[in-house]
């Protein structure tokens, strides 16, 4: 059976951050979170969502050639 969200520590991992940052990110309301209770809960969806708003484009420069 396929869990449905992810607890602070599965999702810090899966993102590659310290559970500090994944607080504070959630609690600027950067990234979607659920919280039944007082314990925090992310889907994959939305931590995949969270990973392509933060696209970087890329930067071209001319040297002149």
């Amino acid at each position: 059976m396929k869990k449905d969200f992810l607890n602070i520590i599965q999702a810090a991992e899966y993102l590659g951050v310290s559970k500090q940052t994944l607080y504070r990110i959630a609690g600027e309301r950067k990234i979607v979170s659920y919280k039944p209770e007082r314990i925090l809960y992310f889907t994959e969806e939305d931590l995949k969502e969270y990973i392509l708003k933060s696209k970087r484009e890329i930067l071209v420069y001319n040297k002149g050639y």
